[in-house]
């Protein structure tokens, strides 16, 4: 009886790329060690490359948020500010760990780079969704209030006044616009096409995108950049 070829058989196993559909990430490390020919099948490569995509996207959202909880608390910026021009302090430290994640994702495979692009995108228009919400709920608050303004006393009034600055949502909506602008300095300093960081930081620290930023183009066109 002829011996099995068990290379000519594990060729077979992993060129066939329906074999490991959908396979998970800690499936495919172990496969991975137990044969090196593994990482030439399609699907497992993909696995590893699913995986990189969320640890990068990971990474920037993890520093927008604690860069904005840093910045709000440590300085205690008024939420007017906060909802207007503000200077977003991004200094050596925080350039430093952005610009390694650059680095090191464009060291990657363009599907990699996309990939975050993609997320980071996604990210931002789920902000631009969650800030829309919020200001529904203070607008819909407000009208509800001012329903029976015609019949309540001075003092019940100023109470109103009070009451109409809805500090808690403003400052939910602060939040929101200062990781937004955190992700934008990420995302459009990864674009190949722009590459002054001072004009990225004076656009995203300026009245005009606290004004409009909901709006704007996420990866800010060259046209726009150039404009100012």
């Amino acid at each position: 009886m002829d011996e099995i070829n068990y290379k000519l058989l594990t060729d077979i196993i992993f060129m066939n790329d329906a074999s490991f559909a959908d396979i998970n990430i800690i499936n495919a490390k172990i496969i991975a060690r137990t044969c090196k020919l593994a990482r030439f099948n399609k699907n497992i490569q993909l696995s590893f490359d699913n995986f990189k995509i969320d640890k990068y996207y990971k990474q920037v959202k993890y520093l927008s948020e604690k860069k904005t909880e840093k910045v709000i608390e440590n300085y205690d910026i008024p939420i007017d500010v906060q909802l207007g021009a503000m200077d977003l302090d991004i200094n050596i430290k925080y350039k430093a760990k952005i610009y390694n994640i650059i680095i090191n994702l464009l060291k990657e495979n363009n599907y990699i780079i996309e990939g975050v692009k993609e997320k980071i995108v996604i990210e931002q228009k789920n902000n631009i969704k969650l800030f829309k919400l919020k200001i529904k709920i203070i607008y819909d608050i407000i009208r509800e209030e001012v329903i029976d303004i015609n019949n309540i006393t001075v003092d019940e009034h100023d109470s109103i006044e009070d009451d109409i600055q809805h500090f808690e949502e403003k400052m939910d909506i602060a939040k929101i616009i200062t990781i937004f602008r955190y992700n934008s300095f990420f995302i459009n300093m990864l674009s190949i096409d722009l590459v002054n960081e001072k004009v990225i930081i004076d656009f995203i620290s300026s009245e005009y995108f606290a004004k409009n930023w909901f709006k704007i183009p996420i990866i800010f066109p060259k046209s726009l950049i150039n404009f100012l």
